[in-house]
């Protein structure tokens, strides 16, 4: 019988320990394995608690649907609004949203829209912060378009004294006629599929630009006044209204910090813009930023580039 060589005395001894840590292993995960089997095969719940959670998530949903259901309405200098609330979460609201511009004109933006509210946390004082799934909306403004449809917002509601203040906003209880409590053939205008889109996905913001144009558009402004007027369309208009509600970029009610730079070319429009502040530091988050600003335009001197400064927060609106 031939002798083996160390050489080979040590491959086979490397073999045999390489099995058996591959033994080592595969025992180690029958449980696992069998584990699993069971959960996949059983008809119970991995998670015999989730029943229960579901269950009381459910309870506490009713219970403050039955809470706010209703019709309400808000009513300011600037703000028409009318929203019924039933008690299975579904929503229905008709707002006109005036707005006064630089040249003492006003116009009215209107908006109609169906949705679903699904309070997912609870507070004290009849607090909720809940999931809101817009479903269909319609635009008039004042000609009618189809806005964006089943997109997921958050919402906070809050019932107090017979008052609910849904995003901040009170509205009282309606106690007029039922018949009355939305303009007529307004809601039916939701499911017209008939209607063209609007033309962007902001409609607002789209409309508000517009019209700014229109409203200094001939006018004569001073030139110890120009600066003060470009910072005002910035506060009141810009920042508020477009800047804030650009899409898939931010946080629904997230506060942003911004310190913003606007080069502003002889003829009105945005020569260039510089997008700086905590939140927006990479130049993924600026481009979104810089682009809207580029669709802004401002009364100008009309001979030289101006320049105009923002620096401070703002929200993350819908």
């Amino acid at each position: 019988m031939s002798k083996k060589s160390p050489r080979e005395t040590t491959m086979r001894g490397l073999m045999l320990l390489a099995i058996l840590v591959a033994l080592c292993m595969i025992l180690s995960k029958v449980d696992v394995l069998i584990g699993y089997a069971e959960g996949a095969f059983s008809s119970r719940p991995l998670l015999s608690s989730a029943s229960s959670v579901s269950a009381d998530i459910n309870s506490m949903q009713s219970e403050y649907y039955n809470l706010i259901a209703g019709f309400w309405e808000h009513s300011s200098d600037n703000l028409y609004d009318r929203m019924e609330l039933k008690d299975n979460g579904i929503i229905w609201q008709y707002t006109e949203k005036t707005f006064a511009f630089p040249n003492n004109s006003s116009k009215k933006i209107t908006r109609v829209w169906t949705g679903f509210l699904s309070p997912t946390r609870f507070g004290e004082n009849n607090y909720a912060s809940s999931n809101l799934r817009v479903i269909r909306e319609t635009w008039f403004m004042p000609d009618t378009c189809y806005g964006r449809n089943f997109y997921d917002i958050v919402a906070n509601t809050d019932f107090s004294n017979d008052t609910l203040f849904f995003d901040g906003i009170p509205y009282t209880r309606y106690n007029g006629e039922l018949a009355d409590f939305f303009p007529e053939g307004a809601l039916a205008l939701v499911d017209d599929i008939r209607m063209r889109p609007c033309n962007k996905i902001n409609p607002l913001a789209d409309w508000l630009r517009q019209n700014l144009v229109y409203s200094f558009d001939g006018r004569e402004i001073p030139f110890d006044a120009l600066k003060f007027e470009q910072e005002q369309l910035l506060k009141k208009y810009y920042i508020p209204y477009c800047l804030s509600r650009i899409q898939d970029v931010m946080i629904f009610e997230q506060t942003y910090d911004l310190d913003l730079k606007i080069i502003i070319s002889p003829d009105g429009s945005v020569e260039n813009c510089i997008v700086k502040g905590k939140n927006f530091i990479t130049a993924a988050s600026k481009k979104p930023i810089a682009n809207e600003v580029k669709l802004w335009k401002f009364p100008s001197s009309g001979q030289n580039s101006d320049t105009v400064s923002f620096k401070g927060t703002f929200v993350k609106k819908q």
